[in-house]
């Protein structure tokens, strides 16, 4: 079933927001990004004090209520936490994750110099001993291979311990065009969404001023949406 033209700009538009790593303290290129987008769309984009993203577009009533939308920016993400003399990095999650989902993922690590791909692993399935082959090892028992043969290469290639990482998952069709998933889909779809409200908005100005706002820190205890919501009441 072909995709009509405005669900496949949708679906690219998506994809493109899915690739933008973001984890939670690290939300600058997605703050960069959601500036981008809101900037010729509405009447100002500011930051607050913790650094949500705040896109107003002022209502045509003074009457009329106020309306806040919002999203958040980061993503589920790991930390590095050890080294080894091999090269190898070993990891942590920055919230609960499920070691099942775990192993021969592939994930970007945000390196100082950039961007470096890499791939979870664990012992072969034909050497374990402990539990048997079917035992699903702990995330401390799994490293992350980024092509590294010592941990004096890892130095050079801009990753330490408490470098940030997130999983690396392109988008695809499930059985339907209409059907996808990836990577941060939680939550750079409400990410699009608002952006496709602001571009509507744009074009038949609400009586309401509407506030869009792309929050931080949600993956570790909704710290951004809870700062607005008393910023807000207050």
């Amino acid at each position: 079933m072909a995709l009509s033209a405005e669900l496949e700009e949708l679906k690219k538009l998506l994809a493109e927001l899915c690739q933008i790593p973001a984890p939670p303290g690290f939300e600058e290129p997605m703050i960069k990004e959601f500036k981008k987008r809101f900037s010729p769309l509405v009447d100002k984009v500011h930051l607050d004090t913790i650094g949500n993203v705040i896109a107003t577009k002022r209502g045509t009533s003074k009457e009329a209520p106020s309306l806040a939308l919002t999203a958040h920016l980061d993503q589920i993400a790991f930390l590095v936490s050890r080294i080894t003399e091999e090269g190898f990095l070993r990891f942590r999650g920055l919230l609960v994750a499920e070691p099942q989902d775990l192993p021969i993922a592939e994930v970007k690590v945000l390196g100082k110099n950039g961007l470096i791909p890499g791939v979870i692993g664990t012992r072969p399935a034909h050497i374990l001993t402990e539990g048997g082959p079917r035992q699903v090892p702990p995330m401390e028992k799994m490293y992350i291979d980024i092509g590294a043969r010592s941990a004096s290469e890892v130095e050079a290639m801009g990753v330490e311990v408490g470098t940030p990482l997130v999983l690396s998952r392109s988008l695809i069709s499930l059985g339907s065009p209409q059907r996808v998933a990836g990577a941060a889909i939680d939550d750079r779809a409400g990410v699009l969404l608002l952006i496709k409200v602001a571009e509507a908005l744009k074009k038949d100005p609400p009586k309401a001023t509407i506030y869009f706002v792309g929050t931080l820190c949600e993956e570790v205890g909704l710290r951004g949406g809870r700062r607005h919501a008393r910023c807000i009441r207050g």
